[in-house]
């Protein structure tokens, strides 16, 4: 992370669930803020981990100031009066904030030159159309850093729109990115061209670690730590209840509505 910064490149973090991609994250905006960079520094994440994030930066740097930037439209106003002053100084806090509010507020938050945004659930931004990321773009941001745990998307498109995200410079041509991968020219048939789909395949994947491997930085668990014990998997069966069986059935059978209609009749005449 600290080699991208000094190369001045954006990157996605995409450690395996459980490394510490949080405490990674703060120990290295600390590492920024210690080098006297004051910011501001953002964190753009789901709601449900402000808090998280909040109680993280406490416990690992508690000297580094934050503030949790949510609530309604006037409490966002006074939070912003109180803690954001117009100049950046080594005072300035942290901002930890939802997707939702940095939504509401892009106006407000393109104030200021944001020295470094992380966006945790990076995957959220893999829909270029998304209005998220339309608005993420408008912010004056020097550095972005992705966190996720699935870097490999579903297919091209969302993983050119979290590589146009981060570096527009490079990746600024979806069409371009795709035709990358084309690799159809190479058939002179359509039966070679089957023959040839596992190797495509292949050559994608290659292809595509080739590309990541500057900007993205994962591990997973038995690289860190090579005694972990095997995965054990226990697979538990529930069976249905009466109950269930019988509502499934009527679901089955599209019944459900003359089922009701027959429970209405039979409470009215009880």
């Amino acid at each position: 992370m600290i080699s991208l910064w000094q190369n001045g490149l954006n990157g996605i973090l995409a450690d395996q669930m459980g490394l510490g991609k949080t405490i990674q994250t703060i120990g290295f905006l600390a590492h920024l803020k210690g080098k006297g960079l004051d910011g501001p520094y953002m964190v753009i994440a789901p709601l449900s981990t402000l808090s998280n994030w909040a109680n993280e930066v406490k416990r690992f740097v508690p000297t580094f100031q934050y503030i949790i930037y949510h609530g309604t439209k006037e409490e966002r106003m006074a939070i912003r009066k109180k803690h954001t002053p117009k100049s950046i100084g080594p005072k300035f806090p942290l901002i930890i904030t939802s997707y939702e509010v940095a939504l509401r507020d892009a106006r407000a938050l393109a104030f200021y030159r944001w020295k470094y945004v992380v966006v945790d659930e990076g995957h959220r931004l893999k829909n270029m159309n998304c209005l998220l990321i339309k608005q993420l773009k408008l912010l004056p941001i020097e550095n972005k850093l992705l966190l996720t745990g699935t870097p490999l998307q579903n297919n091209l498109a969302e993983l050119w729109s979290l590589l146009n995200f981060i570096l527009p410079d490079i990746f600024s041509s979806h069409n371009e990115f795709e035709s990358w991968f084309d690799f159809s020219a190479m058939c002179t048939s359509e039966a070679q061209l089957e023959d040839t789909e596992e190797k495509r395949r292949v050559k994608v994947v290659s292809k595509l670690h080739s590309i990541l491997r500057p900007f993205l930085l994962r591990r997973m668990k038995e690289d860190v730590e090579q005694n972990l014990p095997r995965k054990k998997e226990i697979i538990l069966y529930a069976n249905m209840t009466p109950h269930q069986k019988n509502f499934q059935e009527h679901l089955v059978n599209k019944t459900l509505e003359k089922q009701r209609e027959h429970l209405v009749v039979a409470r009215f005449l009880a």
